[in-house]
């Protein structure tokens, strides 16, 4: 009897981390300097962004881009015609909330996951 309360106990308590550590990301998580990490890619053409408190302004891989996260709709940028082979952010910039908190942090490293036309794509925190 002693065993089956032991292992109810871990196994509740694994439950209960891994439904903490699914929880989307927050706001306050994803503060700061953000860059996409790719292979053999010239560091000033890589897409990043900078999140501080509500603000959110980068670089997509081809335009510079400033705005808002708690209004969707309200990032603008520059107009500058692309390459198609620029590496882009992987989410839409009229409502990058629910892609940015899909992701996961580990070690100064975000990874968004697969979703739709996006591949997962990984960034690593800058100062």
């Amino acid at each position: 009897m002693r065993w089956l309360t032991v292992t109810s106990s871990v196994v509740g308590a694994l439950l209960w981390s891994a439904a903490v550590i699914a929880q989307p990301l927050t706001i306050d998580a994803l503060q700061g300097n953000w860059m996409m990490t790719a292979p053999s890619t010239d560091e000033r053409a890589l897409p990043r962004f900078t999140i501080d408190g509500q603000s959110i302004q980068g670089f997509d891989g081809c335009n510079e881009f400033s705005g808002r996260l708690d209004q969707p709709g309200s990032i603008g940028s520059t107009r500058r015609g692309c390459p198609g082979q620029t590496l882009r952010l992987p989410f839409d910039l009229s409502d990058p909330m629910p892609r940015l908190t899909s992701g996961k942090i580990e070690k100064g490293k975000l990874t968004l996951p697969a979703d739709g036309p996006f591949p997962e794509t990984s960034f690593r925190k800058g100062s």
